[in-house]
């Protein structure tokens, strides 16, 4: 995501929030929260005009992460045929299968599935900062097969960072352990 949490839409979060059985005095107070925001800059002492917030929610307070949370919850809905993993502003998908022609297919309608999402839900998927590993154990000839988004290429590695621990195509721990060692 990009600019995840600048770009939350109040009146769609103010929706799910219904959605998710929130209401009556509690989903006034939220809806509170969100409205006639103001916000300004100050630096050495120089102060910027006032201007409003019209949308986004605060990542320095508590109820920030916990309401982009609830923004993005329902994603996994919008992506039935993979395992969708949260990690604050950080999203990934899990496929898995025997036949590579066929879990190219199926990730790329994941990921067609998923834009809508962002589409929909007002938010920005960031391409540049997307990517995939491939892990092969029979199959040689996958190297033309693509995954695209918006009719843009998504990049190819051999291995990324997961919440800390560095997975590789290989999956053999070797990199992440190599990575362990130099940072101790």
């Amino acid at each position: 995501m990009q600019k995840a949490f600048d770009t939350v839409n109040h009146d769609i979060l103010l929706y799910k929030l219904s959605n998710y059985g929130i209401g009556g005095v509690v989903y006034q107070w939220f809806k509170k929260y969100l409205s006639d925001r103001k916000q300004f800059i100050s630096v050495a002492g120089v102060s910027s005009e006032i201007g409003s917030i019209s949308m986004g929610v605060s990542q320095g307070s508590v109820l920030g992460p916990l309401l982009f949370l609830l923004y993005v919850n329902d994603i996994h809905k919008a992506v039935l045929d993979a395992k969708v993993k949260l990690f604050a502003d950080y999203t990934n998908l899990f496929l898995y299968g025997k036949n590579l022609c066929t879990l190219f297919d199926r990730a790329n309608a994941c990921l067609q599935h998923m834009f809508k999402w962002f589409i929909a839900n007002r938010l920005n998927f960031n391409v540049d900062k997307t990517c995939f590993v491939l892990s092969v154990m029979t199959e040689k000839n996958h190297h033309d097969f693509q995954l695209k988004v918006n009719g843009k290429n998504i990049s190819r590695v051999d291995s990324c960072k997961y919440l800390g621990v560095i997975i590789d195509s290989n999956l053999s721990w070797k990199e992440h352990s190599d990575y362990v060692c130099k940072s101790t």
